[in-house]
């Protein structure tokens, strides 16, 4: 929380002196008070959901839903905010799972949100999606800058960041891939990384 709480009263001091007389100061500052407003918002969030997990209190409510309705509704609002990458879908009709919607969506959403982080302009991004055996595999892929084998055991680990200056500036905060997995093994799963950098 730090370093944006040292953002944000950078700029508000910058506003101070000359704000009020300098649009594009203005402009600039509060801008990046909203953005780093927004970043220790969402780590907020993700402690006091990491905070609930640890003391059992994080409630996990199943229904019955399709698998493929839920991905199409993810993939929707995805290219509806990201318009820098492809994004394709390929969901084996049928999946029914019963499951905690809201956590499942927030976990694949989580997923790809990193994927998108690190897959430069123009990459593609692939959700494939198949039942074999009485198990759902659920897999994302992208064309991204990829992770280091020394890293792979550690990228669910909280506050773990693969690269420091990439991760921040990117905007994470180290916590979104150890919620997913918290997610995914509360449901019964497993979760797995590959990567070729």
């Amino acid at each position: 929380l730090r370093t944006p709480l040292s953002v944000i009263s950078g700029y508000a001091n910058l506003l101070r002196r000359w704000g009020s007389g300098d649009k594009n100061v203005l402009n600039e500052s509060v801008e990046k008070i909203v953005e780093e407003t927004g970043y220790m918002q969402q780590l907020v969030n993700r402690l006091l959901f990491l905070a609930r997990a640890d003391k059992r209190t994080q409630r996990v409510c199943p229904e019955r839903f399709s698998l493929s309705e839920l991905l199409d509704e993810i993939a929707k609002e995805t290219r509806m905010i990201d318009s820098r990458h492809t994004l394709s879908v390929k969901v084996q009709n049928g999946i029914f799972l019963t499951a905690d919607r809201a956590l499942l969506k927030q976990a694949v959403r989580a997923v790809l949100d990193n994927s998108m982080k690190y897959t430069p302009e123009g990459g593609a991004i692939g959700i494939v999606c198949a039942a074999e055996n009485g198990t759902v595999h659920l897999t994302v892929k992208d064309t991204g800058i990829g992770i280091p084998e020394k890293d792979l055991p550690h990228i669910f680990d909280r506050f773990y960041k693969a690269d420091e200056a990439r991760t921040r500036s990117a905007g994470g905060c180290g916590l979104g891939l150890s919620i997913v997995r918290w997610i995914v093994e509360r449901h019964g799963g497993r979760i797995e990384v590959s990567s070729t950098p």
